[in-house]
């Protein structure tokens, strides 16, 4: 915690802003400490942007960090743990950087929305069975 503490590391409360992605990207590491939380779009926000990521072991956090993969899940109400964690990244520029990649991919991978219509999709078909051509009246074919 000394580096935080010392000014070599700078936090900023910014409150409400709509400027969101900007301050993602002037961010060297995010933090989301909840207690509870569904699926998190602020977390998912700032691992598309490549951000090192720390969010609480609480149910949907590790849903999309991988411990030690591509960010640190930290249990709730241990703040000792929360700034030891927060000080390895400061401290690890290159763990920073290759958390955040991998954490970009994964949202790519797993949460764009073209991952998520596929999954869409591949579900409705296991549910409702392949789609069956059909004429419309317009003489084009079209999924049933």
């Amino acid at each position: 915690m000394q580096a935080l503490v010392s000014g070599s590391a700078r936090t900023l409360a910014l409150g409400q802003t709509e400027n969101v992605g900007e301050c993602l990207k002037a961010s060297d590491v995010f933090v989301l400490p909840s207690r509870s939380e569904g699926l998190a779009n602020a977390l998912l926000e700032a691992m598309s942007t490549g951000l090192a990521c720390i969010a609480s072991t609480i149910p949907g956090m590790g849903d999309v960090i991988q411990h030690g993969q591509d960010g640190l899940l930290v249990p709730p109400g241990e703040p000792e743990r929360l700034a030891d964690s927060i000080v390895a990244l400061f401290e690890d520029s290159e763990k920073r950087s290759e958390f955040g990649r991998r954490a970009r991919r994964n949202i790519i991978d797993e949460y764009s929305i073209d991952a998520v219509a596929d999954k869409y999709a591949s579900l409705y078909t296991r549910l409702l069975g392949p789609a069956e051509k059909i004429a419309g009246r317009s003489g084009r074919t079209v999924e049933k």
